[in-house]
């Protein structure tokens, strides 16, 4: 699909998974950390979901140019892998381009934001981690 005026391209959320091998309460933690700098609409560890609220961002001074997102978490446990836990947590960028009169046109996301959120996770789970060994030396 070509891309649009902004550059950005139409197109459906593609979701970008990464698998971290920490326990699952270790991952919910570290993601819900790291999501705390958004507004949170839905907080549910038992399905392993966060959502934040819709945010806005803005291309230039003109209406058109305004993009609506609110991005989703998803963590689930996956079957251990030579005795260590494994969790997948999936982040999901959903973009919309305002077009007036309630017609909003869904627009792929560049995926960097969604990159540096599991970027953060793996940085929180590894600090950590090395907060547990320090203790279990002592």
């Amino acid at each position: 699909m070509p891309p649009s005026e902004s550059g950005k391209i139409s197109g459906r959320p593609k979701p970008v998974p990464m698998i971290f091998y920490a326990d699952y309460d270790y991952a919910w933690d570290s993601a819900l950390k790291e999501m705390q700098r958004y507004n949170l609409k839905t907080v549910n560890k038992e399905v392993g979901s966060i959502i934040t609220d819709e945010m806005r961002e803005y291309e230039g001074r003109q209406e058109r140019n305004e993009y609506r997102y609110h991005i989703e978490v998803a963590l689930t446990v996956l079957p251990k892998e030579e005795e260590l836990p494994q969790t997948q947590v999936v982040i999901t960028k959903y973009v919309s381009q305002y077009r007036g009169l309630d017609t909003d046109r869904l627009v792929a996301s560049d995926l960097v934001e969604e990159k540096v959120i599991l970027h953060r996770i793996q940085r929180l789970l590894e600090i950590e981690r090395t907060k547990l060994q320090k203790a279990a030396e002592k």
